[in-house]
């Protein structure tokens, strides 16, 4: 039996529902343990760059039952700042999020609140949020959360972040979630230097679909493609995704892992949900 052809590549995360397959194993693992025994903890997803884990945390909102209102917060390009400043960034987006997916309404902090009162994004403005969430829990994700390591940041942000964190651990209607990589023992280096924040940590690796060749395909991305030809699926894909492709396009006569122009990435990634299922979620972190 000849090998399948692989068309999933890496590219940027997956924010779709229907374009995102897999990854039951982390779910269940985020599900479980957000309800268990490590329901006051936080937990770390960590693994190595572009491996899918910022996918994991956009998709939390469409795999976690409706009880949890997850924010997502990337730290990229968010490190190079000053707490209050930091604080405001993660309020505001606290505030979009819960207007535009659950319809809750709270009044935008004013920046210089955060700057006059050190304690306002605890005291005041969690406390305003938390009297509108119900029976609901705000579940804030925290990608590359790893950034903090720059050396540069570590006295004006990082130290006094993780503090502040630290404190709001346990609250009620509040819980963590955070992406680290794991290239250059980074997850152990902040481990050592912030043994007390990570000490009640729960840790989930998340890792590549490239040592899982030998498996099987997940039919999830074939559904409606089944009866197309591979040129006219790798077409039909990057027609339906936007992605410009000529009369001359490799898409028209040639194998899907070639199918896209140079200059574009194709919408469909792989990665290792389990040892017998290939998935479709997108690595990029």
């Amino acid at each position: 039996m000849a090998e399948i052809v692989n068309p999933y590549i890496a590219g940027a995360p997956v924010t779709e529902k229907r374009m995102f397959f897999g990854r039951e194993d982390i779910f269940q693992w985020i599900e479980n343990s957000l309800a268990g025994q490590y329901a006051d903890h936080i937990l770390v997803v960590h693994g190595q760059r572009r491996v899918g884990k910022t996918s994991v945390l956009k998709q939390l909102g469409n795999r976690l039952p409706k009880r949890y209102i997850p924010v997502f917060f990337d730290l990229q390009g968010r490190t190079h700042t000053t707490l209050d400043r930091f604080l405001w960034w993660l309020a505001r987006e606290i505030v979009r999020a819960l207007k535009q997916d659950r319809d809750i309404e709270i009044p935008p902090p004013q920046k210089e609140a955060f700057t006059a009162d050190p304690e306002f994004f605890e005291n005041q403005f969690l406390a305003s949020v938390r009297s509108s969430l119900g029976n609901n829990t705000l579940l804030l994700t925290f990608d590359e959360f790893d950034n903090l390591e720059e050396s540069e940041v570590k006295e004006d942000l990082a130290r006094p972040l993780v503090d502040h964190l630290r404190r709001l651990m346990g609250q009620p209607n509040l819980n963590f979630i955070f992406s680290i990589g794991s290239s250059g023992r980074k997850l152990e280096n902040m481990q050592a230097a912030y043994t007390d924040f990570f000490k009640s940590a729960s840790t989930k690796r998340s890792v590549s679909s490239a040592k899982s060749r030998r498996t099987s395909w997940s039919r999830a991305p074939w559904r409606e493609l089944s009866n197309t030809s591979a040129p006219q699926w790798t077409a039909s894909i990057a027609s339906h995704r936007g992605i410009p492709i000529s009369r001359n396009s490799p898409a028209t006569n040639s194998s899907p892992a070639a199918s896209a122009p140079s200059n574009a990435r194709s919408p469909l990634r792989m990665w290792k949900p389990s040892s017998t299922m290939w998935s479709s979620a997108a690595p990029s972190i």
